[in-house]
């Protein structure tokens, strides 16, 4: 037997002392006074005394029993379940885990404040003399458990939860439960306390992923508390993505360089069905501190528009640190309800040019001006295509150098300060040259492979099953009789999309390309490669991969692979106006592929470059928020390197204290969406925590009352106590009724019948109560 809320139950039941203490004072107030006709009147009180002291303990009894009984329900008394049941009494301690949702939908309003609060009321109920305990685990992703597993100190588990701010990540509640499971109730039955745990948050969309099923805690806790998910949502406006149409950007011979960037906005709440729009900046810093905007454009949204995007054309001058330097960028609006994600950071690499080595024997005799084009190798067209200018032009240098390397010659240090490698020669490659040309893949470099003319077998093929790409080459070439056109229709996303700048213009460059002669290329439909350029007849002429099947922005280098040689023998290709934005386009953004966009969403592991040792938050951040300094040690860690849950730019750092790259993390989009979560999907989705709890239902209803008691009321439901409260209302009605009808028995009031009596009554005389 217990009581949910013992305080007003101990007031109500103090309360029983009034009904005795104002029927003594009223019997101190009776003055005894003695007339003529007392003497008769004693004699008949002295007959019926003892039947008017039994009413008068009725009546008493009757209003004492109100009372307790109005006190009892107040208190909510609990009967049933384990002996003692209740926090800081009973045979087993209690331990509250609370799951609190820092992610980056608690920034939107006073959402983590008042989880807090929440917090604070519930471990206010915990009684660390008893052996009651608390564990605190934060939701945003990766899950963490702060304190676990539960410890007595709970005025420390207070004070964490009060330093607690929103992250940048999404929330990741599957994680959390995971980390529950695996630190507190992996415990045996026998020495596990009553485990309670709360979920504290708003399940916005952005917080619950109704995808991901939810795992059981096993064993099941004894009670589960939940918050009211929030009816409304609230309107909020957010930057999921900013995407440099390039992220190597070359001078050369331009003055400033110019590059294109894509910000996409995403919003949610009860205004979507409204016309808006925002104005977007994008900014970069100075060389002596501070900002400066490059571009500013408004970005609309039509009534019912959940997403858009605007391109915008930034200007960003080369940096005055050196020719190779990396320039930060942000995409900023004007912040609203939710500002965690009103900027987002990106990583530009300035470049004066890129170097790209020629591989194919040198000739005797190069072709001269007005010499026939069948003197041209596949080596000249390259050279030809990615300095299509003379280079006898005065001036700044060209924005992509060639230099012609011999096959015999390739070695990693003859291959040190290149970016691409363009091989035209593989069948000349000895294993030294491949081992070396692999270690520049690996280290982020850009290999195009055109394959040779005049070979029959290329056995050179074989070598490329030691990369590990997603697809395989023929050693025999096949003839098209008529020659095969080229489909430049593509199924890859503009972000893996190689030539996704000149895509638009590529349906009327390719009309006058046809193929003689190509390479079968099978392409294996488990991995993501796909063709970047196709032929008619469904086969491949053009395929992009990254080694080992990663991403293709991964940062682990990238091949490229034509199927056929730039030969007039097996394609007019070289001879046509294609072949010049084609194979500029494969250098310039495949370099940047190749090289790595170092980029990541808050909550997930940021790729990193080989050698690095150290994560440092870089001083070059722009200011779109708050955010502390972070520093995170890579080398030595025997684990995978930690998920980064805030926003920003950071440094990859090797052991010299170089920097190897520049990542920059962004907030998770997912986590922008303040739209409600529908009740129904919502429940059936928490439900599979426990399934058949009645705490997790009667929790995600009911939440008004959350810290005031219901911790209490959740052990007394999970140890199978009844709550009667509902019964001593009841009783406390019946008494009611029942102290009316003895207080007006009691009284002796009566209303005369006789007509002398009423008469005299009417008369004036006054009439009499027996």
């Amino acid at each position: 037997m217990n009581f949910v809320h013992p305080t007003l139950a101990l007031v109500g039941l103090a309360a029983i002392a009034l009904p005795i203490i104002i029927h003594l004072l009223i019997r101190r107030r009776i003055k005894p006074v003695r007339w003529a006709a007392m003497r008769f009147l004693l004699d008949a009180y002295k007959q019926s005394r003892r039947r008017l002291l039994l009413e008068q303990i009725l009546v008493l009894m009757a209003r004492c029993a109100l009372v307790g009984c109005v006190a009892l329900a107040l208190g909510r008394l609990l009967f049933g379940g384990s002996a003692g049941a209740g926090l800081g009494s009973g045979t087993r301690p209690t331990s509250l885990i609370l799951l609190i949702d820092d992610s980056l939908t608690s920034g939107a309003g006073d959402a983590l404040a008042r989880h807090k609060s929440e917090a604070a009321r519930l471990l206010s109920e915990l009684n660390p003399g008893a052996g009651d305990t608390a564990a605190l685990v934060t939701l945003s992703r990766p899950a963490e458990g702060v304190v676990l597993p539960p410890s007595s100190d709970i005025g420390a588990v207070r004070n964490i939860i009060e330093r607690l701010t929103p992250t940048d990540a999404s929330a990741d509640l599957a994680g959390a439960l995971h980390e529950i499971n695996r630190s507190v109730l992996a415990i045996d039955e026998r020495d596990r306390p009553r485990v309670v745990v709360a979920v504290l948050s708003d399940f916005l969309a952005g917080s619950v992923d109704l995808q991901t099923p939810l795992t059981a805690l096993m064993p099941k806790p004894d009670a589960l508390l939940f918050s009211a998910p929030r009816a409304e949502g609230i309107d909020n406006v957010g930057i999921t993505s900013v995407e440099p149409l390039r992220s190597v950007v070359t001078g050369g011979r331009s003055l400033a360089s110019s590059n294109q960037v894509r910000v996409t906005l995403m919003r949610s709440g009860p205004s979507v069905g409204e016309a808006t729009s925002r104005v977007v900046r994008v900014l970069t810093t100075r060389e002596g501190g501070g900002s400066e905007t490059l571009a500013q454009a408004q970005a609309r949204f039509e009534p019912g528009q959940r997403e858009t995007s605007v391109i915008m054309q930034a200007n960003i001058g080369p940096p005055e640190s050196g020719s190779r330097a990396s320039r930060v960028i942000a995409a900023t609006i004007d912040a609203d309800a939710l500002p965690g994600d009103d900027g987002v950071h990106r990583v530009i690499e300035f470049r004066d040019s890129i170097r790209v080595a020629v591989v194919a024997p040198r000739r005797f005799q190069q072709p001269t001006e007005g010499a026939g084009l069948d003197r041209f190798d596949a080596a000249d067209w390259i050279s030809l295509a990615l300095e299509p200018i003379a280079q006898q032009v005065t001036g700044p240098r060209a924005d992509i150098e060639t230099s012609r390397v011999e096959p015999g010659a390739i070695t990693s240090a003859r291959l040190a300060g290149f970016d691409a490698i363009a091989l035209c020669a593989p069948q000349s490659l000895d294993q030294t040259g491949w081992r070396a040309i692999s270690s520049f893949v690996d280290q982020g470099g850009l290999l195009i492979i055109v394959p040779p003319a005049g070979v029959s077998v290329h056995l050179w093929a074989d070598q490329l099953a030691s990369f590990d790409l997603g697809w395989t080459v023929g050693r025999e070439a096949k003839d098209f009789e008529p020659p095969q056109s080229i489909d430049a229709s593509t199924t890859l996303s503009p972000r893996d999309d190689l030539l996704s700048l000149v895509r638009p213009e590529l349906q009327e460059l390719v009309r006058a390309v046809g193929v003689r002669r190509a390479l079968s290329l099978a392409i294996d439909p488990d991995r993501r490669e796909r063709a970047v350029l196709g032929l008619a007849d469904g086969s491949a002429f053009l395929v992009a991969g990254t080694p080992s099947g990663e991403t293709p922005r991964s940062g682990r280098g990238l091949v490229v692979l034509f199927a056929s040689s730039l030969d007039l023998g097996w394609t007019d290709l070289p001879a046509k106006p294609l072949i010049v934005p084609l194979v500029q386009e494969i250098v310039r953004q495949g370099v940047g592929v190749a090289r790595g966009i170092w980029h990541a969403s808050a909550g997930t592991i940021p790729p990193l470059p080989t050698g690095t040792s150290e994560l440092r938050s870089s001083e070059k951040v722009i200011e779109t928020g708050s955010s502390s300094p972070i520093t995170i040690a890579i080398a030595g860690r025997e684990s995978a390197p930690p998920a980064i849950r805030r926003s920003g730019v950071f440094r990859a750092l090797d052991a010299q204290g170089s920097t190897r790259a520049w990542i920059s993390i962004a907030p998770d989009p997912r986590a922008s969406d303040t739209s409600p979560v529908a009740p129904s999907p919502l429940r059936s989705w928490l439900g599979a925590i426990a399934p058949g709890s009645a705490a997790t239902e009667l929790a995600v209803a009911e939440h008004a009352e959350t810290g005031r008691g219901q911790l209490a009321e959740a052990i007394g439901t999970a140890d199978g106590a009844k709550d009667r409260s509902f019964a001593f209302l009841l009783a406390a009605l019946a008494l009611a009724l029942a102290e009316l009808v003895l207080a007006r028995w009691s009284s002796h009031a009566r209303v005369s019948t006789d007509p002398l009596v009423a008469s005299g009554t009417r008369a004036g005389t006054g009439g009499l109560a027996a």
